[in-house]
């Protein structure tokens, strides 16, 4: 056991490579009790500060990979077994059923804690429904998204901006006891946001594509079936995506994977969510709050680094012109030895920190992209290429020792090309599934009683107490620092007009600029010698003699 002094009056114990797989406890100076072991599977990252006389006790778990900061009964992702459990039913079992459970029974089962009746759903569904229009003013914020903006950035907007236009919903604004009283006040975001955001990402999409905004449906179980198919929650979104009714097989593959996505636990996004929700914010910040954690580059951006992955080895196995499938694997098998074993690379699509089994969200997507290629009667070499990597890991002791298996991340982007989505809608469409889980856990942070405001802890490693010293006492810090700015970094280059402009003596030497544009920097100089009451007519003056704008 290795020990080493933190500022502070801490102790940072720490297992050394003898004690990985050792059982470790921490024990108490008081009491003599046992207060802390290490018993989770990853024992490496144990990390644990013991305080010293009169301190209070400071866990240093970096990440908090393993600190649990709540209780909760929505979902358990059981990485031990490789199972995921929603209010204590398999997923798998959900999505495999023989009637099979649509996406709004899985989210009032998470929502509400048990699977709803045929009177119960029903009534579900019609309230979802009633909340899936936006205010007029929502849909104008979306049209004048740049078309070129990412997806999620534009969903993280709408949905924040609902905050604004209800503000009854806002316990900052109407008593931080709005939910405790009110059951009606809960409900009535419940169904604004699941009904909206599928409404809003559709929108997203049509936006960035240039084209109209289709209206959603409002009734379910009117007309044909392809009518009732187009006004399932689901097949709603689709409809308003593409603007025709979709087809009941493309629905059905969207709805499996919406369940399976719905929820993972605390994970980032989830964890925080329930951070923000205990400042007693509303819920449409801190959906907002869980979507912005869920556009980080180490979450949203895994869809592509998992292509890109695939087409470099497609392109090295087709290179190769190999005879035989046997062939394919020997070639992968090396590749994957010479690029990602010896290196120690991490393989995208493989691995999690939690499942330490195959993934069930990932048996689940892979036969879905089965189904898809079936549907659209696409062979999809890059989904050959993933099952073929798939044998190859799941054969190779070497990664079976490191409890390396398929994750959701692979065969998920596979799934959206094979839908015809492009990879930057990755996010949004785990998103919109996510929402039902998110407004669980909003849920039941606001019932479960030992919830306060989250207030994580820091280390303190930085300098000790220093004296303020004037500016010419001072030594020269330069421009390379931290907050310093580099001569050729782009905010500087981009400054440099600016910075010119605002500069008397140089702005007369620069002669390129127009006619125009010399009076009216002649006239801000001549403003700023009259006396302030004449400095408004003067600007009305320059206004008057302004060009009109092209």
């Amino acid at each position: 056991m290795e020990r080493y002094r933190l500022p502070g009056a801490y102790l940072q114990v720490r297992c050394s490579e003898a004690q990985v797989n050792k059982r470790v406890a921490l024990y108490s100076n008081r009491a003599g009790d046992e207060a802390y072991t290490n018993d989770d599977e990853d024992r490496r990252s144990f990390v644990v500060c013991v305080p010293a006389a009169q301190c209070p006790l400071r866990v240093y778990d970096p990440q908090m990979y393993h600190t649990a900061v709540c209780a909760s009964r929505v979902t358990f992702p059981d990485g031990v077994h490789g199972k995921l459990y929603y209010r204590g039913y398999d997923v798998e079992e959900l999505v495999a059923s023989a009637a099979g459970a649509s996406f709004e029974e899985v989210a009032f089962l998470l929502i509400n804690g048990e699977l709803p009746d045929a009177a119960a759903l029903a009534q579900w569904r019609e309230l979802l429904l009633s909340h899936t229009f936006l205010h007029e003013d929502i849909l104008a914020q979306l049209r004048t998204i740049r078309h070129d903006a990412h997806p999620m950035g534009s969903l993280i907007s709408a949905v924040s901006a609902l905050s604004t236009f209800h503000p009854e919903a806002n316990p900052a604004l109407r008593g931080a006891s709005l939910y405790a009283e009110s059951e009606e006040a809960r409900n009535k975001q419940v169904y604004r946001l699941l009904g909206k955001v599928a409404t809003i990402a559709a929108c997203v999409w049509r936006a960035k594509i240039g084209r109209s905004f289709v209206p959603p449906c409002t009734v379910y179980g009117e007309g044909d079936n392809s009518e009732r198919n187009a006004v399932s929650y689901v097949g709603n979104f689709l409809r308003m995506l593409d603007g025709f009714v979709p087809h009941a097989a493309l629905v059905s593959i969207v709805e499996r994977a919406w369940i399976v996505l719905a929820d993972d636990g605390l994970n980032c996004a989830t964890g925080a969510l329930r951070h923000v929700a205990s400042s007693g914010a509303d819920p449409y910040v801190c959906v907002g709050t869980a979507m912005a954690a869920m556009y980080g580059e180490r979450i949203s951006g895994v869809g592509k680094a998992v292509i890109r992955m695939l087409e470099e080895l497609h392109a090295h196995v087709q290179h190769a012109r190999l005879p035989s499938a046997e062939a394919e694997r020997d070639c992968i098998a090396a590749y994957v030895d010479a690029r990602y074993k010896r290196p120690r690379r991490r393989l995208q699509g493989f691995g999690h920190v939690n499942y330490k089994q195959y993934d069930p969200r990932a048996r689940v997507l892979k036969q879905l992209c089965l189904e898809a290629c079936q549907l659209f009667e696409d062979p999809e070499p890059l989904l050959q290429r993933a099952l073929q990597l798939e044998e190859v890991v799941l054969g190779d002791a070497w990664f079976a020792v490191r409890r390396v298996w398929p994750n959701v991340d692979l065969y998920l982007p596979l799934l959206l090309r094979l839908v015809g989505l492009p990879l930057e809608f990755y996010a949004v469409f785990v998103a919109v599934p996510r929402t039902a889980g998110w407004v669980a856990h909003w849920l039941e942070g606001l019932d479960d009683g030992d919830t306060r405001i989250y207030r994580p802890r820091q280390i303190y490693v930085g300098e000790s107490e220093r004296e303020y010293v004037g500016m010419e006492e001072r030594v020269e810090v330069g421009g390379g620092g931290r907050t310093g700015v580099l001569p050729d970094s782009p905010s500087a280059s981009g400054n440099r007009r600016e910075m010119l402009a605002a500069n008397r003596a140089l702005s007369r030497m620069v002669r390129s600029v127009s006619v125009y544009q010399r009076r009216s920097t002649l006239a801000e100089q001549n403003e700023e010698d009259q006396p302030f009451c004449c400095q408004r007519h003067s600007r009305g003056r320059a206004a008057k003699a302004a060009p009109p704008a092209t």
